[in-house]
C-alpha cells in the first residue's frame, strides 16, 4: 500500500483524518495477525526447514521485502533453503 492510497482518494484529494487513521490501524492489524500466526506455527522447526521457509516467506511477502532488497527478483524458496542448509536446526534445542 503506497502513502498516496492512504492519504488521498483516486482523484488526488486529501482524505478525512479519521479515514486515514482507520486505514493505518487496519494495516497494522494485518501485520499483527501474521506475526502471531507465525510465532505459533514456528514453535517447533522441522529438520528439513519447511516450517522456517513457510514462515519466512510469509513475513517477507507481508512486509513487502520481496519488492526490493536482497530478496527482490529471486526465487524466495531457493534462497531461504540455502539459508536453512547453512544454519539448520540448532542441535541444542
Amino acid at each position: 500500500m503506497s502513502p498516496s492510497e492512504i492519504l488521498c482518494d483516486a482523484k488526488g484529494h486529501a482524505k478525512n483524518p479519521n479515514v486515514i487513521s482507520e486505514k493505518i490501524f487496519a494495516f497494522g492489524e494485518i501485520y499483527k495477525d501474521a506475526i502471531k500466526e507465525i510465532i505459533n506455527y514456528s514453535k517447533v522447526l522441522d529438520k528439513d526447514g519447511e516450517v522456517f521457509i513457510d514462515c519466512a516467506t510469509r513475513i517477507l511477502s507481508n512486509f513487502g521485502m520481496t519488492r526490493s532488497g536482497p530478496f527482490h527478483g529471486k526465487i524466495i524458496d531457493e534462497t531461504l533453503r540455502s539459508y536453512w542448509n547453512a544454519v539448520g536446526v540448532n542441535p541444542h534445542t
